[in-house]
């Protein structure tokens, strides 16, 4: 019996100590709005990151950071259906020779320095009215809810690193999805 209590502890603190990997991003909040045939959304993630993914970023690894958000239709009997989803990519580097982290938006020109890494994480973090298009738009009658998810996009990694990234909790960053009401 000390046996199996024995293993049962020891699999809810591996269990315990994956959470605690994953759940380093966290979606604060996120708010819909439905205008011009798009979906326009505000949202507030905290990006921290432990040692080892700072330093790889220090050393000059850049780092994709997925987000992924769907659209879902609440119903009463199935299962919630899938309106639309998207993915957005953001990447984040640093420029040893400038000392500044660089952070750019795949689909984006734009590319934006910061001195500090925290105050980058924050802004990466930060989505304002970013616009996803829609080819269906919800009807008033019904009830929507939305799902954010963002994670560190391991397979971005150079592949030098993907093995480490795959095997190491530390790699895997990620919020869970999370579900927030989607009002037309």
């Amino acid at each position: 019996m000390k046996r199996y209590s024995a293993a049962l502890v020891t699999a809810l603190g591996l269990a315990l100590a994956s959470q605690a990997a994953i759940a380093n991003f966290v979606v604060n909040n996120a708010h819909p709005d439905f205008r011009d045939g798009k979906l326009y959304l505000n949202a507030d993630m905290d990006l921290s990151l432990n040692e080892k993914v700072e330093e790889a970023l220090n050393k000059g690894i850049p780092l994709k950071f997925l987000f992924e958000v769907r659209l879902k239709r609440k119903r009463e009997i199935l299962w919630n259906e899938t309106i639309a989803q998207w993915q957005m990519v953001r990447q984040l580097k640093y420029h040893a020779l400038s000392s500044q982290y660089l952070l750019s938006t795949d689909g984006n020109n734009q590319v934006e320095s910061f001195t500090a890494l925290r105050q980058a994480l924050r802004n990466c973090g930060t989505l304002s009215d970013y616009e996803f298009p829609m080819t269906h738009f919800p009807g008033k009658d019904d009830t929507y809810q939305l799902e954010v998810r963002v994670s560190l996009d391991i397979e971005a990694l150079p592949a030098p690193l993907r093995p480490v990234a795959y095997t190491s909790l530390d790699w895997r960053l990620n919020s869970g999805w999370t579900t927030w009401p989607a009002r037309h």
